[in-house]
């Protein structure tokens, strides 16, 4: 995350302090989403929550290098917006939506993109239609590359989040934690059974 005062007086309007919001590679979302089941967006919705929350407790009189100590600040709020994402998706993809329009990109339906977003979400409960839900990842894909292409034009420093050990830590620290709390619960369900059948 990045994020700079405007270089001069007319560059941004509507913000003392930009945004400048992370590009992220549509295939590491894509495969980082298959792999961790939709978790991975809890990740991504955090990560544009925290920008989002630090810009807004900006003033112009706050010194940029004191941001960092606004990110400590508004880490729980980011992470309590992130994890209840079906529920504040609409108001990240407005942000966006105004923010793409800032700078005369092409924009998109917030309110098409939270539906969309909502009903496949919703589709993870679903038992015989799990695998349809990862059609979620959709909405996320269109509107990172859309930031992407405008980092490209506009903001050249940006923070580009690209495939590192880091990422590949997290993920194997992810996928055995998750694998052994399914086997964890599935041992339980068997000894039940066995119990119930035999006992």
């Amino acid at each position: 995350m990045t994020l700079y005062p405007p270089q001069n007086k007319n560059a941004d309007s509507l913000l003392q302090i930009q945004e400048i919001f992370p590009i992220i590679p549509i295939w590491k979302i894509i495969l980082l989403s298959i792999l961790t089941s939709g978790m991975y967006h809890f990740v991504w919705f955090y990560r544009y929550f925290k920008i989002i929350n630090c810009c807004s407790n900006k003033n112009s009189e706050t010194p940029v290098n004191s941001c960092g100590k606004s990110i400590k600040n508004t880490k729980n709020k980011s992470k309590i917006q992130a994890a209840l994402c079906i529920f504040t998706s609409f108001y990240l993809f407005s942000k966006l939506q105004k923010y793409l329009q800032k700078y005369y990109e092409p924009a998109f339906p917030p309110v098409i993109f939270s539906i969309a977003y909502i009903f496949f979400s919703i589709l993870w409960f679903v038992g015989y239609l799990r695998y349809i839900a990862y059609l979620g990842v959709i909405p996320i894909i269109i509107i990172q590359y859309k930031i992407n292409k405008l980092n490209k034009k506009h903001h050249s420093i940006a923070k580009k989040y690209g495939w590192t050990s880091k990422t590949t830590t997290n993920l194997l620290f992810f996928l055995i934690i998750s694998h052994a709390i399914i086997i964890f619960i599935a041992s339980i369900l068997v000894i039940g059974w066995l119990d119930a059948r035999f006992g």
